[in-house]
């Protein structure tokens, strides 16, 4: 009878250790996060143009940064950007990787006032990094007139901004 109360007493040990190691083994693990969370926000900074394009510089610009068009491209982001009358932020298409983003887009037909609302392609390439809550870059802004290759204006510009 002892041997039966030994082997019924370890089986429920048994029993209970198995039972509790499954229930912590089946818990939901968190997903690491993805690269581009730290830059998903909004930023208040400053976009400086120091050539050609100094017009559309901004001492204070509120500028955000979302996830991509398609969600699934987890690497992918786009930076909306207000430009002195417009009505609506320029949209620029980004690529991020660790604390780095990197510009690549190429918009068409945009009406720039500072250029006498003549419709523009405007083509952006550029790097930038985060840290923290602070995020730097240079862009390589060139806008063309609209469907053809004349230059009306190019410069490298520098954003900076603090997420809010």
């Amino acid at each position: 009878m002892m041997k039966k109360t030994n082997l019924l007493q370890w089986g429920l040990v048994i029993c209970s250790f198995l039972a509790v190691f499954h229930f912590s083994a089946c818990g939901e693990e968190e997903e690491p996060g993805l690269d581009r969370d730290q830059f998903i926000g909004e930023f208040l900074g400053n976009l400086v143009c120091p050539g050609t394009l100094s017009l559309i510089s901004a001492d204070s610009v509120s500028f955000s940064i979302d996830v991509g068009v398609d969600p699934a491209a987890t690497e992918s982001v786009v930076v909306f950007l207000p430009i002195e009358g417009q009505p609506a932020p320029l949209s620029i298409r980004a690529t991020v990787s660790g604390n780095n983003i990197t510009f690549d887009d190429k918009k068409e037909n945009i009406p720039i006032p500072q250029f006498g609302n003549i419709l523009t392609d405007i083509d952006v390439n550029g790097t930038g990094s985060i840290d923290g809550d602070a995020i730097m870059g240079t862009m390589t802004l060139e806008i063309f007139l609209a469907g053809d290759t004349t230059v009306l204006g190019s410069d490298t510009c520098e954003i900076t901004g603090s997420k809010q």
